[in-house]
């Protein structure tokens, strides 16, 4: 007994091409899926790998220690101190409002302040870190460590502060350090660490390069989520070296004293032996250490604008008749042109009356 027809045979000749139609097709399929991988794995490698790496690997610059200055005789005039941070990845935090507005029930941070963050975030890039909060406490260090699963994104990390010993009496000497306002594509890279600081003023600014030091780099292995799996390479940053002034902490202590007792007033002390400068003073002064740490716009201000312009050096920026010390140089110039005899006596009062 027959269950097919006489059409069987169509039937199975139709399947056949059916069939074979399906696997020429997928045949097809995974030979261009297969010559596109080739291209892109083999063919296209040197182009497509970099990019890879990129993806997978993450690259940090870990920002050197600044180096101490010191005077003469060793006493550190500035240095620094450890202390804790909270920086910001945008590229791991995804709502970054939101993450910020979860640190800040740790950390206290302003809605303004969360605003400045979100506006330099935008600037800086997704990948760039950004510091949130300065000098935190290891209580508060502690805690976002405990919820870091809950705040992506939000890390802490060791920072220095720079301490001056001698703020005021040293002010104008050491000079202070702040952030970096603006940077050129061909600047030092250690200046684009997150909080770095250079020098604004007197040795700071003037042996900024020495003390500044050189920044390292860690590389790490990253998740599609950007989550760090492992870190494989690591260079060490180069910590700025020490400075050792000419200086002498006690007599500039004795100069600035003196000078305490003057509106306006600046006094330099040289050894006549070596040219050393043993004393470099100028009133009225500032702190060293309000001018480095963090300030409002309005207090910076006040002290910027402040009558006697206690900012500016007047031992190596003002300008002022040479005085007495400059009767040295005429009365040489009397004995060399025969005008004047070693016994020759010459009245000074201190002062002298011009006539129109």
């Amino acid at each position: 007994m027959r269950i097919f027809g006489d059409d069987d045979e169509e039937l199975r000749r139709r399947y056949s091409r059916r069939a074979l139609l399906l696997g020429l097709g997928q045949i097809a399929a995974f030979g261009a899926l297969g010559g596109r991988l080739y291209q892109i794995q083999v063919l296209d490698a040197s182009r497509y790998a970099p990019l890879a790496d990129d993806n997978r690997i993450a690259i940090k610059t870990l920002g050197p220690v600044r180096g101490r200055i010191l005077d003469r005789n060793g006493i550190v005039l500035a240095d620094n101190v450890e202390s804790f941070r909270v920086a910001l990845t945008p590229a791991l935090a995804g709502d970054v409002k939101g993450a910020l507005a979860f640190l800040s029930r740790i950390v206290p941070l302003s809605g303004e302040a969360q605003e400045q963050i979100v506006a330099k975030a935008r600037r800086a890039g997704r990948g760039t870190s950004i510091i949130v909060a300065s000098d935190v406490s290891f209580d508060q260090v502690a805690e976002i460590n405990l919820l870091a699963p809950q705040i992506p994104g939000i890390e802490t990390e060791i920072a220095y502060s720079r301490r001056y010993h001698h703020g005021a009496g040293m002010a104008h000497v050491t000079g202070y350090v702040g952030g970096v306002e603006k940077r050129a594509l061909d600047d030092d890279p250690t200046l684009r660490v997150p909080g770095m600081k250079i020098g604004k003023s007197g040795l700071e600014r003037g042996m900024d390069g020495d003390l500044r030091g050189a920044s390292g780099e860690r590389k790490s292995e990253v998740d599609a989520r950007g989550r760090t799996i492992r870190h494989f390479e690591e260079t060490r940053p180069a910590n700025g070296i020490d400075v050792i002034t000419t200086i002498d902490t006690q007599l500039q202590k004795l100069v600035m004293d003196r000078l305490g007792r003057e509106r306006r007033a600046a006094a330099v002390v040289l050894d006549v032996a070596t040219g050393d400068v043993l004393a470099m003073a100028s009133a009225p002064t500032f702190n060293a250490q309000d001018a480095a740490s963090p300030a409002t716009a309005a207090a910076w201000r006040s002290l910027a604008e402040a009558e006697n312009q206690p900012l500016v050096n007047r031992a190596i920026n003002g300008l002022y008749p040479p005085g007495s010390t400059f009767k040295l140089v005429t009365a040489l110039a009397g004995l060399e042109a025969g005008v004047l005899d070693l016994k020759e006596r010459i009245p000074c009062s201190g002062s002298v009356t011009l006539l129109d």
